[in-house]
């Protein structure tokens, strides 16, 4: 699966490269939202299919997983946003701001550049971006070795674009942690942006 990630996106840049212009950038969109949109249906279906988990993971276990897994990931994201910012250079506040995005590249690049710096906005774009791209290419390796710690990697991108991968790869139960995970870390990611810009 990552082999095909991975070829993909290579044939995918070098047909964009050298195939189409920057004026057909709208109907990509448009593209990816939907193929984003049906991805997430396919997933919802399949995990609502499943009875039998969804009763078996409705208990005070499970919902404390449910809320410290995506407060791992938010403490851990940040604080390892600040270490990296410290070794490469960057400011504290910069540091945060990029980290703060955990993987949602395309609302947290275009509101820092927007309200602060295109600089620190283009940053934090790759940067998120790498996140999901991290996500498609370790979790089937992580997976292997633990099972929960798998829906950190792709932080709030588990609710939808690497959901699937997550499914695949930790199996049904661990995908629902991480769905949920992601829905909530997709709900706190702007008012925590907004926070830090003040």
């Amino acid at each position: 699966m990552i082999k095909m990630i991975v070829t993909a996106l290579l044939l995918g840049s070098l047909g964009g490269y050298f195939f189409l212009t920057p004026d057909v950038k709208p109907l990509l969109d448009r593209i990816l939202l939907a193929a984003l949109n049906i991805t997430v249906v396919i997933a919802g279906i399949d995990i609502g299919s499943n009875r039998q988990l969804i009763k078996k993971m409705m208990n005070w276990k499970t919902a404390g997983l449910m809320i410290s897994v995506p407060l791992a990931i938010m403490i851990g994201s940040l604080s390892a946003g600040v270490i990296m910012g410290k070794l490469l250079g960057l400011a504290v506040y910069d540091s945060l701001l990029i980290s703060a995005g955990m993987g949602w590249y395309s609302l947290s690049s275009v509101v820092i550049a927007t309200m602060y710096n295109t600089e620190i906005g283009t940053i934090a774009f790759f940067t998120n971006f790498l996140r999901e791209l991290s996500a498609f290419i370790f979790v089937p390796v992580l997976a292997k070795f633990t099972s929960v710690a798998c829906a950190a990697v792709g932080g709030a991108t588990v609710m939808d674009s690497t959901l699937p991968v997550l499914i695949k790869s930790a199996g049904m139960s661990v995908g629902i942690i991480g769905f949920i995970s992601g829905f909530i870390l997709t709900l706190i990611i702007p008012f925590l942006l907004s926070f830090l810009l003040g």
